[in-house]
């Protein structure tokens, strides 16, 4: 991952400079936090766009049991094959 951003780091620090903030990417996103650059909770995201325009999600805790995931893919209408994603992002 570090050998990617290394570089790109230099390039993020002239134009914090130049915009004399660090997060000065969040202004492109105020709605998200730190503007959907680091650790933004997708969950969060989802809830700021209409449900038409994203398929169904659910949030799985790490108290769950492998029952009660089941149970909630099959409530939320979601069928195999399925995507499992962190409920944090970063790097897309």
């Amino acid at each position: 991952m570090w050998l990617v951003y290394f570089p790109v780091s230099f390039y993020y620090i002239c134009l914090a400079l130049k915009a004399r903030s660090f997060f000065f990417f969040s202004a492109s996103n105020p709605s998200i936090e730190t503007g959907g650059m680091f650790f933004e909770s997708k969950r969060s995201i989802f809830k700021l766009i209409l449900k038409e325009y994203y398929l169904s999600t659910v949030l799985i805790n790490k108290e769950d049991d492998v029952s009660m995931i089941l149970v909630k893919i099959k409530e939320a209408g979601i069928e195999f094959p399925l995507i499992a994603r962190l409920g944090r992002g970063e790097r897309g």
